[in-house]
């Protein structure tokens, strides 16, 4: 191989071995539950997100997040 191509892949190397590395540490850390929303089913964690089903619930979880306006979803009644 010629020089430049044989660094170039020594280089990959390395970095595929970072990203490996960083990718099995962050996969033990447990997800940290988020605060549960009144009316939004889930608990907003990547194995029980929230379930959102409606324009209000995905209005509620936005202000949620964004800490802007309440945080609650209004669901129609009937």
């Amino acid at each position: 191989m010629q020089p430049h191509v044989l660094s170039r892949t020594h280089a990959l190397a390395r970095v595929t071995a970072v990203l490996g590395v960083v990718l099995a540490l962050g996969a033990g850390v447990p997800a940290h539950a988020a605060d549960p929303l009144p009316g939004i089913e889930g608990g907003g964690t990547p194995r029980d997100p929230y379930q959102i089903d409606s324009a209000d619930d995905l209005r509620a979880v936005a202000n949620a997040i964004n800490g802007t306006r309440a945080a609650t979803a209004v669901r129609p009644t009937g």
